[in-house]
């Protein structure tokens, strides 16, 4: 239930859909009127949680950068204290320069769905950021949260991997509340393509200092899993380390395969250059 609210908050912000969250649940306080500076208003409200992220699902997202603030102003004063004290006790542990925290979404986005919509990161994605994406030093920890735990097979994949680098492989998942705490409360973020569930927690966050975005190239993928320019610009007005990776489109093996193959993948990685303004440039990388 968690999960679905905190997701359809940041849906219904994302969207600009002037419409109230769920009363009752384990993370907000009170009934809560989204809106997103700029948007239109909107009459009435979904009547249920489903029909409201039936009405997200479809939109175009809005700028992460507007909706990061409107949604980490409407969390300031709606969380209750259970989650705000889980934050704060996860800041202790995520909101360090040489801690790399990383969400890994797995379940049934690691099976084959017919189509790219929800396709996993390789596993190098968040072995090159541990290796690089600390203004391009390397980070000492590599924190994950997942679902899935060890069962995810980039767990098993970064063990491996960061086995003798220097960056030391830690699991934390301790339920869906702490999950989006931890990730609500990490200073550097590496995310799973389209989850809401990071993202809400990735724009709840005022005192980031870079959120690494994985994308693929070309279009027709859900939600923010194909690579925009925007997006390079937008996080960077949220975190001047921020990255944006392009990956070339998978092919259609199998998911688990693509993900956790030793062979580079073939991508772009663009960065920060400039974070002063809504046209700021970026630069890219092979």
């Amino acid at each position: 239930m968690l999960a679905h609210v905190a997701q359809a908050a940041y849906e219904a912000t994302a969207c600009g859909i002037n419409c109230m969250a769920v009363a009752a649940s384990p993370l907000f306080a009170q009934a809560l009127r989204l809106r997103v500076p700029g948007a239109p208003d909107t009459e009435g409200c979904a009547r249920s949680l489903r029909e409201r992220r039936l009405r997200a699902k479809w939109c175009s997202l809005a700028p992460f950068d507007a909706v990061s603030r409107s949604f980490a102003e409407m969390l300031a004063s709606a969380l209750l204290p259970g989650p705000a004290a889980a934050i704060v006790q996860a800041r202790a542990i995520v909101d360090a320069d040489n801690v790399l925290t990383v969400h890994l979404r797995g379940g049934d986005i690691l099976k084959h769905r017919g189509g790219f919509d929800y396709h996993p990161a390789p596993c190098s994605f968040y072995a090159d950021i541990a290796a690089t994406g600390r203004g391009g030093g390397q980070f000492s920890r590599l924190l994950v949260v997942s679902e899935g735990g060890a069962k995810h097979p980039c767990v098993p994949w970064l063990a491996r991997e960061l086995n003798g680098s220097g960056t030391v492989l830690e699991l934390r998942s301790r339920g869906v509340l702490e999950d989006w705490a931890t990730l609500a409360a990490a200073r550097h973020l590496a995310l799973s393509p389209s989850s809401t569930f990071g993202l809400s927690a990735a724009l709840a966050n005022k005192t980031r200092t870079a959120i690494f975005l994985p994308t693929f190239s070309g279009s027709g993928i859900c939600c923010e899993g194909n690579f925009e320019p925007r997006q390079v610009v937008e996080l960077c007005q949220l975190g001047a380390g921020s990255r944006v990776y392009e990956y070339t489109r998978p092919s259609s093996e199998d998911r688990v395969t693509w993900a956790t193959a030793s062979l580079p993948k073939a991508h772009t990685v663009h960065t920060c250059s400039n974070q002063t303004a809504r046209g700021a440039t970026f630069s890219a990388s092979n």
